[in-house]
């Protein structure tokens, strides 16, 4: 008699009969391991974009969207094929004549931003958010050894007309340029964040170009826009601002 005979069937395991079946293994398998990771969203600039961008709460059109400096159509329509292929994004039709679609957050899709948006927040400067907040710590030193004779003539040269302008009408476009270029330059972010038309955004990013002379789309303007913000920020922490 072999051993196993002998023992019986009282020392094998039993498991219940719903652990037994193939659809629920199935399905906690893809609860534990998902059909589409997300990992691989790291090296794709505008899938990540496509996340941060989209409203969740009202949708956005496929031409807004597609408004964003440098953004194709054709790699717009590739990357909102991939999110929702993956689960993250879902499209609908909020009008039947002509047919317009719009694209929502899926719930999955939202935690993906959540997690995308958290971990931006821990690296801090590995996008412009916070006006390079990584470079900003490292640099926060020097700064606050220069006179605040020196920091004045820096916001002067560069954001010195816009902060006389905000002044002067209670406008709000330092803000906006802070704000945008936290949103890594993107204008539809900036205006989900602030709360307004991207249009408006647009706007007031020409009206600061008009005022001071510099191009916020420009890389030699934007350094020395960041750097009149930067300085404009320690005179704020000094209290050295004029009332």
């Amino acid at each position: 008699m072999r051993y196993h005979d002998a023992v019986g069937s009282k020392m094998k395991p039993t498991w219940p009969d719903a652990v037994r079946r193939p659809d629920v293994v199935a399905a906690r398998r893809a609860a534990v391991q998902p059909s589409a990771p997300l990992v691989d969203l790291a090296g794709r600039r505008w899938l990540l974009w496509c996340l941060l961008a989209l409203d969740d709460r009202a949708g956005t059109r496929f031409t807004d969207l597609a408004a964003e400096p440098g953004l194709s159509r054709r790699v717009l329509s590739s990357e909102l094929a991939e999110l929702q292929r993956r689960g993250l994004v879902l499209r609908r039709t909020y009008q039947r004549t002509p047919t317009r679609e719009a694209y929502w957050l899926s719930a999955r899709g939202r935690a993906a931003r959540s997690g995308i948006e958290s971990l931006l927040h821990v690296l801090g400067g590995a996008t412009p958010a916070a006006v390079g907040a990584s470079r900003e710590e490292s640099s926060a030193a020097a700064r606050a050894d220069l006179p605040d004779l020196v920091l004045h003539e820096q916001v002067e040269r560069s954001i010195g007309p816009v902060v006389a302008y905000d002044r002067s009408y209670r406008a709000q476009l330092a803000a906006t340029l802070r704000c945008w270029l936290d949103s890594d330059a993107s204008t539809t972010i900036a205006a989900r964040t602030l709360g307004v038309h991207r249009h408006t955004v647009r706007y007031r990013l020409a009206r600061i170009h008009e005022l001071c002379g510099l191009d916020p789309h420009v890389l030699a303007d934007r350094e020395q826009l960041v750097a009149g913000l930067r300085a404009h920020a320690e005179l704020a922490r000094r209290g050295r601002l004029p009332r």
